[in-house]
């Protein structure tokens, strides 16, 4: 076997849209319109093209970066958006910058001075995710 295998969950930042409809707020990625099952259930990636995610030759899979200083800086940069700490299971591709993986769930949200803290923690409460209180990137990081 020349593939790696994570026998548990990998944890990595990313960030989140806020998407509103007439069932309440939830998160959304910022190039996907599929929103995130909230209660703590995973969101499994598909592909178009039909294969299973992800595969190396496809840049399909749920998204995340490796815990670095300018990946964290980069995941609370977007005003409109809430950073977080995402875990993921199943099949992973790792890559210098992050990873792509079968399926993910939201781990944290970010709660920083800058954000809506009621809304962080009304999405807390409904993805059963932790709050993590940060002040930037460092603390983010130390967090993690």
């Amino acid at each position: 076997m020349t593939e790696p295998l994570f026998a548990g969950s990998l944890y990595g930042l990313r960030f989140w849209r806020v998407v509103v409809d007439d069932r309440g707020e939830w998160l959304a990625g910022p190039h996907q319109s599929a929103l995130w099952p909230a209660g703590g259930e995973w969101l499994r990636a598909t592909c178009p093209t039909g294969h299973e995610a992800p595969v190396a030759e496809c840049d399909c899979g749920v998204h995340a970066h490796h815990p670095r200083p300018s990946s964290a800086r980069r995941v609370l940069a977007p005003r409109a958006a809430v950073a977080g700490v995402v875990e993921a299971q199943g099949p992973a591709e790792v890559h210098e910058d992050g990873f792509r993986a079968e399926r993910a769930r939201p781990y944290a949200l970010a709660l920083t001075p800058r954000a809506n803290a009621k809304l962080i923690h009304r999405l807390a409460n409904r993805y059963d995710a932790e709050i993590a209180e940060v002040r930037g990137p460092a603390e983010l990081l130390a967090w993690c």
